[in-house]
């Protein structure tokens, strides 16, 4: 359901933006992870990445969804002692 400003409404909530966090995975592969809505899309490369997003994205919320997809990458660094 979309709201007069065109944004998807859940469950009584304007939902319009949504937050990825990305990570590496195994084989050189990316991740990314929305948490509210257990969103999840994989990919080979983030630019592949990126458009697995939104096809999940559009999917999830029936092509219905107007905003704002937010990615965060966090890299591990490893300090030997």
């Amino acid at each position: 359901m979309q709201d007069i400003t065109g944004s998807f409404v859940e469950n009584g909530e304007l939902v319009d933006e949504l937050v990825f966090v990305v990570v590496d995975v195994q084989d050189d592969g990316k991740a990314a992870i929305e948490g509210r809505y257990g969103i999840v899309a994989f990919a080979d490369n983030f630019d592949d990445l990126k458009s697995e997003i939104v096809d999940k994205v559009q999917e999830h919320f029936h092509s219905q969804f107007k905003g704002k997809i937010r990615t965060r990458q966090f890299v591990d660094t490893v300090i030997h002692v």
